[in-house]
């Protein structure tokens, strides 16, 4: 990975930090009655969060793919060096052996040329010998000191054999000199071909290790873009959880607050479901896209549920309206007025008598609305009011 890489990744990770930390802003549970609307919207941010994790997971698996891309690569830089380790070690002894045999047969060269040395040097005293008593004289004297013939052609030989002997003697130190010298030459030669490769091995050792620092500072800018990231997704995991408990917490007093029970005269309108979506009160509403205030409570039953007279009265509206949909008007005896909207059908007409309980439509999803409720309401001379006050 380059710099504007490991620059990108930076900045992703930043980003990310930044969307989290807006994602994971609390959701403000108020005190009081819970509402299947508020569930949902909670669960609706869980997904949001789940979502944003796998992604955050997912360039999280992508940093330590390429962080183990790396690891590899170091890893083969690692037995290359060491190969080229062992092998400069190798050649370093074969110079050092090299240079002992250098030096033996230049010490065996010096002692050649020494003993050849001596052995001139013997030579010439023996001419000086020779030159004092005259050659003439020299070789006069061996001959006529024989004592017989036989004495005389062994004297004789024995002149031939002395200075073949002096010279052969000097040719063989030369010899030997010469040749202790070429093998010394042949040593220096392997010598120095040994030295270029242990430049050479160096170099490459060099290069290696440049490579592989490279490799390790991308594996710990890696590192600590995956410690950092790993750090995101467990955040999102966290706020996962903890909103899972709170959704658990709110279906459990949303389940406690399901069990209905007529604290006046009004039965509850929707028999076959008691699970509240939106209490009455202010609330923002994204059909209209500002905060005004729900005059009813909604009731988030099956589609086609029986919808019930809440007391006896009189219908005085049963029709279609665009915001309530289908909807139906009752008023009752002590001068209250409920309402039942939305609904998908009616099953009873305007200036038609009703008991309590009679079956007065089906749930549906009509007028404004995003799903199929009941939308109840309570109202006294006119203003509508908080209907779970007739309920508890």
């Amino acid at each position: 990975m380059n710099t504007k890489k490991l620059w990108r990744n930076t900045v992703s990770l930043c980003l990310a930090a930044v969307l989290m930390l807006t994602a994971l802003s609390p959701l403000t549970i108020q005190a009081g009655a819970v509402s299947q609307w508020e569930i949902d919207a909670l669960q609706q941010k869980k997904n949001t969060i789940a979502s944003n994790k796998e992604s955050q997971k997912q360039a999280l698996n992508d940093l330590q793919a390429q962080q183990a891309g790396y690891i590899e690569q170091k890893a083969a830089l690692d037995r290359q060096e060491e190969m080229a380790v062992q092998e400069i070690n190798l050649t370093k002894e074969q110079i050092a052996l090299y240079q002992q045999m250098i030096e033996e047969k230049a010490e065996e060269a010096r002692q050649a040329q020494a003993d050849a040395d001596a052995q001139l040097a013997t030579y010439k005293v023996h001419l000086r010998n020779m030159e004092e008593q005259g050659m003439f004289n020299f070789y006069l004297s061996l001959i006529f000191g024989a004592r017989s013939f036989s004495d005389l052609i062994s004297r004789i030989d024995m002149i031939g054999e002395i200075m073949a002997y002096d010279k052969q003697t000097e040719e063989a130190y030369k010899d030997a000199r010469d040749f202790a010298l070429e093998v010394k030459a042949e040593y220096e030669a392997t010598e120095a071909e040994l030295t270029a490769k242990a430049e050479e091995l160096q170099v490459e050792i060099d290069r290696l290790q440049a490579e592989l620092q490279a490799a390790q500072e991308q594996i710990n800018a890696l590192q600590k873009s995956i410690d950092d990231q790993q750090a995101i997704v467990d955040a999102y995991a966290n706020d996962e959880k903890n909103i899972q408990a709170q959704i658990d917490q709110m279906k459990e007093q949303l389940k406690k607050q399901n069990t209905v029970v007529a604290a006046g005269s009004y039965a509850w309108p929707c028999p076959s479901c008691y699970t509240i979506t939106s209490n009455y009160g202010y609330r923002y509403l994204e059909l209209y896209g500002y905060t005004r205030l729900h005059a009813g409570t909604d009731i988030g039953a099956q589609y086609g549920a029986e919808v019930t007279a809440a007391a006896a009265g009189n219908v005085t509206i049963a029709t279609y309206g665009s915001g309530y949909g289908n909807y139906v008007m009752i008023a009752h005896a002590d001068g209250s007025v409920t309402l039942y909207g939305h609904m998908s059908s009616l099953a009873v007409s305007a200036g038609q008598t009703v008991s309590q309980g009679d079956v007065i439509g089906y749930v549906g999803s009509t007028g404004n609305s995003t799903g199929p409720h009941l939308h109840f309401e309570v109202r006294i001379n006119g203003s509508p009011v908080d209907p779970m006050q007739y309920f508890k």
